[in-house]
C-alpha cells in the first residue's frame, strides 16, 4: 500500500467531505445567527430611537 494509494482512498475522503460540510454547516448556522442579532440590535435601537422622540 503506497502513501498514493492512500490518498484516493474512498473512505478517507467520505470523512474528509462529511468533515467539510459539517464546518460548512457550523459556518452558515453562525453567519445567520449574526445576521440575526444584527437584525434584532437595528430594530431595538430604531424602537427605542422613536420612543426617545416621544
Amino acid at each position: 500500500r503506497t502513501a498514493n494509494s492512500f490518498d484516493y482512498d474512498p473512505m478517507r475522503n467520505q470523512w474528509i467531505v462529511a468533515d467539510f460540510n459539517t464546518a460548512n454547516l457550523q459556518l452558515g448556522v453562525l453567519v445567520a445567527h449574526s445576521i440575526l442579532i444584527l437584525g434584532l440590535g437595528k430594530a431595538i435601537s430604531g424602537h427605542m430611537q422613536g420612543a426617545h422622540a416621544q
